[in-house]
């Protein structure tokens, strides 16, 4: 077997934990004892939507497809907003019906909940941690792990030399986690934590058909 390089370490944790031509972007939610959550977001490049309205923020990553048309009379052409529309209307059940690559994050500062969401085959990569300080998340795991002085995991990286199967939501660093495929989990500002999953393969009901022959024609058939 060749040695593990730091070179194949870097490549290997390049590949599980971000997509360069996708647009980075992290954020805190920062808790102190007696003190409301403090909610803070950093978001740059293209494809990315941040949204903010009294006592709300959102972001969306992607290209999410609700199949349901918007709650405003008027057709809205831009998917981030439709998202949200759909959100507003069903909450997390919604999300089962969003087609696309997306990743969504919502923060509602009156409930002190952040919730981050990912589409079925978690094509959008959305990473989270506990911290020192609160909650991180984002969408690149090594720029988090840089932001707080994590080291990759000689085990993951030992695993994933001799081609063992791992878990979806594992990454090269202990302290953080990605979102699994069709899943989401809502970070609360008491510290709690609650994962979910919304998002699954759908199987379209088809119709029942009659046979052609039944049994009976068909043996006089086979007579004939």
């Amino acid at each position: 077997m060749l040695p593990y390089t730091r070179a194949m370490e870097a490549e290997d944790i390049r590949e599980c934990t971000q997509n360069a031509d996708r647009p980075a972007w992290h954020g805190v939610l920062e808790l102190a004892r007696g003190q409301p959550a403090r909610f803070a977001l950093e978001a740059a490049g293209p494809g990315l939507r941040h949204l903010c309205w009294p006592g709300h923020q959102a972001l969306v990553a992607g290209q999410p497809r609700p199949d349901q048309a918007p709650a405003t009379q008027e057709a809205d052409p831009d998917p981030a907003f439709e998202l949200l529309h759909a959100f507003e209307r069903s909450g997390l059940s919604a999300l089962r019906r969003v087609e696309g690559p997306w990743a969504l994050l919502h923060w509602d500062q009156e409930a002190g909940e952040l919730l981050l969401a990912v589409d079925r085959l978690a094509r959008e990569p959305l990473f989270h941690a506990r911290s020192a300080h609160g909650w991180v998340f984002g969408s690149d795991a090594d720029r988090l792990a840089a932001l707080h002085g994590w080291t990759a995991d000689a085990e993951w990286l030992a695993r994933r030399t001799v081609g063992s199967a791992l878990p979806p939501d594992q990454t090269p660093y202990r302290e953080i986690t990605r979102l699994a495929p069709g899943c989401h989990i809502r970070l609360r500002g008491d510290g709690n934590a609650h994962p979910g999953m919304h998002g699954g393969w759908r199987l379209e009901k088809r119709e029942r058909r009659a046979p052609v022959l039944v049994a009976g024609e068909f043996l006089e058939r086979l007579k004939s």
